[in-house]
Parts: C-alpha cells; sequence; structure tokens
C-alpha cells in the first residue's frame, strides 16, 4: 500500500468564490477545510433548485465557517484547548444528494 500524497481540489464556481472572498472568516478559513467538506458545500449549494434554498445553504456555510472562526480565536488565546478543525456534518434542511468519491487526485467540478 502506497501513501496517498496527491492533492485533492474543489473548483468553486464564480458567484461561491466572490462571496467567500468578501467575507474574512470565510477566505481565512476556507482553505483549511478538508477537500471533501469543501465538495460537500459547493455539491449542496449547487444542487439547489431555487434561489431561496440556495440563499440559505450559503448562509448556513457562513454561519458554519464563522464558529470555526470563533472557535480558532478562542483556542489561539489560551482559554478552551479543543482541537479547531471543524468536524462536524454539514447539514442542511432540504434533503441530501448521495456525493459519491472522485477518486485520488481528481478536481471536484460541480457540473461534472
Amino acid at each position: 500500500m502506497e501513501l496517498d500524497e496527491v492533492k485533492r481540489t474543489v473548483e468553486v464556481p464564480a458567484h461561491l468564490k466572490k462571496i467567500i472572498d468578501r467575507d474574512p472568516k470565510a477566505r481565512e478559513f476556507w482553505p483549511k477545510l478538508s477537500f471533501t467538506h469543501q465538495k460537500e458545500y459547493v455539491k449542496a449549494i449547487e444542487d439547489a433548485k431555487k434561489p431561496e434554498t440556495r440563499e440559505k445553504r450559503i448562509a448556513a456555510m457562513r454561519d458554519a465557517l464563522a464558529r470555526v472562526h470563533a472557535r480558532s480565536n478562542v483556542a489561539r488565546e489560551g482559554g478552551n484547548h479543543q482541537p479547531v478543525r471543524d468536524t462536524g456534518t454539514i447539514t442542511f434542511s432540504a434533503a441530501r444528494s448521495t456525493v459519491t468519491s472522485t477518486g485520488v487526485g481528481q478536481t471536484y467540478s460541480p457540473s461534472a
């Protein structure tokens, strides 16, 4: 068995990239999310059929990134010595679609 060192990337749609870039907390923590978390956020947002659903999912993503930011500030200040990484699941009110692995070294694209 070989060590898998291939970096996986997620192609973030332009409209979502603008939203992430406008929010300092989101911009700081988006790259720290695992490939799978990034892929799940992009897929859930892109799979929304109604604009209202898409907006709710974007708001949920921003809230989750803000929570990670708040936890990391507490850890940096020496208060709570819990791990900073967000390992919670991404939950939306709409039914979730099944996401399958894209494989080693591949790039996830929502249009794929």
